[in-house]
C-alpha cells in the first residue's frame, strides 16, 4: 500500500470520527431541547402575576382588571373537581362549573403550552357565565394537576379533547350540547380533536384562536428564530424522541392536513400583531378545514393571544353567531 493511500484512509479515518462526534453533539443537544420542550415542568407559582404585569407593560392595563375580575367571579362559584383516565392510562383532570339554571350546553375550555385555563381565558369566564353555559377548564397532559411526562402538542392531547367530550355526554346525557375553545397550543389541539371519527357528536362547534397549522413547522420558526438553531436535524430528531417518549411523532400534529376532515363549524380567530405564532397559521387552517360554515377574523395590532381583550365586543358577536349557527344557542329574534 503505498503512501498515498494510508492518508487516503487516514483522511477517511479522521472524517469518520469528526462525523460522528458532530451526530453525537447533535444527538445531545436535540435530547436537551427535547426534555426542556417536550418535559413535565414544576409551574411557577408566580406565574400568574408574571402573566398580568406582563399585560400592564404592553398597555393593557385597563383589561387586566377584566381579567382579575374573571378570576375573582370563579373563585366565588363552586367548582367540582373532576378526573378521567386517559386512553394511555395517564389522570386528567379539570375544574367543572354548572350554571345555575338549566344545563344545556357546557364549553371545553383548552389552555396553551405550560400556560392555565385561568390565564388564558380569564377574561371570557364572565361572558360564557351570562349565556348560561357550564365551562370545564382542563389541564392538559403533563401540565399542572394532570398526569403525564411528555407534551406532545396536539398529537395525544386531541384524544384527550374527546375523551372528556364524551365524560360530559355520560354525565349530562345525549341532549347536552358541547363546544370546544382552545388557545394557541390549546387551539391546535381542539383543531385536531374536531377531525376525530370518534369524536361525540354532541360537540357542534370550535372556537380557535391563535392555533399553529404544524406543530414540526412551529418548533422549526421558533429553533431559527429565537434560537438560532438549524431546524434540520434537530426537528426529525425531536419528533423521534417524541415518538419514543411520548406515543407520538410530531407529523401526528399537523392541523392543516387533518382539518380537511373536520366538518365542525369553526372560528378562527388570530391578532395580526402576533410574531410567535404567526398569522398565516389561522389562515392555512381556515382555507384547510372543511366546515361548511366557518369564519376567520384577523385583529389588527393585537398579539398573541390577546385579541379577546382587544376587540371584546366584536369577538363575542362572533361567538354567539358560531353558537347560534351550531344549534348551541337559540336564534336572536
Amino acid at each position: 500500500m503505498d503512501a498515498g493511500a494510508y492518508w487516503l484512509i487516514g483522511g477517511v479515518a479522521v472524517a469518520a470520527v469528526a462525523v460522528t462526534g458532530a451526530a453525537i453533539g447533535v444527538t445531545r443537544l436535540t435530547k436537551k431541547l427535547f426534555w426542556d420542550a417536550f418535559g413535565r415542568k414544576e409551574p411557577d407559582p408566580s406565574r400568574q402575576s408574571k402573566f398580568l404585569d406582563g399585560l400592564c407593560q404592553k398597555g393593557y392595563v385597563k383589561q387586566v382588571e377584566v381579567v382579575k375580575r374573571g378570576w375573582a367571579m370563579l373563585a366565588e362559584l363552586p367548582a367540582e373537581q373532576v378526573q378521567i383516565t386517559s386512553h394511555d392510562g395517564f389522570i386528567l383532570r379539570a375544574r367543572l362549573y354548572e350554571p345555575e339554571g338549566p344545563k344545556f350546553a357546557t364549553v371545553v375550555l383548552v389552555h396553551g403550552y405550560r400556560s392555565l385555563g385561568d390565564m388564558d381565558f380569564g377574561c371570557v369566564y364572565e361572558f360564557y357565565r351570562e349565556q348560561g353555559i357550564g365551562m370545564l377548564i382542563v389541564s392538559q397532559r403533563a401540565q399542572n394537576d394532570s398526569e403525564g411526562k411528555y407534551l406532545t402538542f396536539g398529537a395525544k392531547e386531541r384524544f384527550d379533547v374527546r375523551d372528556w367530550c364524551k365524560f360530559l355526554v355520560e354525565r349530562y346525557g345525549e341532549e347536552h350540547k358541547i363546544f370546544l375553545d382552545g388557545v394557541s397550543m390549546g387551539c391546535s389541539t381542539v383543531l385536531l380533536a374536531s377531525a376525530l371519527p370518534d369524536l361525540p357528536p354532541q360537540v357542534k362547534a370550535v372556537i380557535a384562536d391563535c392555533g399553529y397549522c404544524s406543530a414540526k413547522g412551529q418548533i422549526a420558526q421558533i429553533l431559527r428564530e429565537d434560537m438560532h438553531l438549524p431546524a434540520f436535524p434537530i426537528v426529525p430528531v425531536g419528533s423521534l424522541l417524541c415518538r419514543i417518549y411520548g406515543g407520538a411523532f410530531l407529523g401526528d400534529a399537523e392541523v392543516a392536513r387533518e382539518l380537511k376532515k373536520s366538518k365542525l363549524p369553526t372560528l378562527f380567530v388570530h391578532g395580526l400583531a402576533d410574531d410567535f405564532v404567526r398569522p398565516y397559521n389561522s389562515e392555512k387552517n381556515y382555507e384547510a378545514s372543511g366546515a361548511e360554515y366557518k369564519r376567520l377574523a384577523l385583529f389588527e395590532g393585537s398579539p398573541h393571544g390577546l385579541s379577546y381583550l382587544d376587540y371584546t365586543e366584536e369577538y363575542q358577536g362572533m361567538i354567539l353567531e358560531l353558537l347560534e349557527h351550531a344549534g348551541v344557542l337559540p336564534a336572536a329574534d
